[in-house]
């Protein structure tokens, strides 16, 4: 199944406060500090504004893009329906927590699922479907020899 479907996928960016080396008030302070942030974001144009806000330099220099696309179920639940609830285009997420940090996402694109057509999948098909015969010829080769020659096989 996972070869005849394309996931999901979305284009997004974050602001993010990492949160990994921080004690609990610490934390507390960063999650205030990020809520206020996204009660001053009201548009893409805003969120773009507060990108050098975020702790994660790398995609700040990249304007907060996180990937070239995220598939539905590559991250965490929490961060996957964050992202995935939003409008296609332009939604913004309410604070996330995630195991690093705190995130405030924004929805560039969200491409829905979709049917992979028979042609751009049959050579993975036959390769699978040959592999499985060849299991399956060897299984039992392997238990003809073993009965055979009485053959215990763990």
């Amino acid at each position: 199944p996972e070869l005849s479907t394309k996931k999901k996928r979305a284009i997004a960016r974050h602001i993010f406060k990492n949160t990994e080396d921080m004690d609990d008030e610490q934390k507390k302070n960063a999650l205030s500090e990020m809520k206020a942030l996204r009660s001053a974001i009201d548009t893409t144009s805003d969120f773009m504004a507060m990108l050098s806000k975020s702790d994660d330099k790398d995609t700040v220099a990249n304007g907060g893009l996180i990937a070239e696309y995220i598939e539905e179920g590559d991250t965490a639940e929490d961060v996957d329906n964050a992202i995935f609830s939003q409008p296609t285009t332009g939604g913004i997420s309410d604070v996330v927590e995630s195991k690093f940090g705190y995130h405030i996402f924004m929805v560039d694109s969200i491409t829905p699922a979709e049917r992979v057509p028979l042609e751009d999948v049959r050579a993975q098909i036959e390769q699978i479907m040959i592999i499985d015969r060849q299991n399956e010829a060897i299984d039992a080769e392997t238990k003809r020899v073993a009965k055979k020659y009485q053959i215990k096989i763990k």
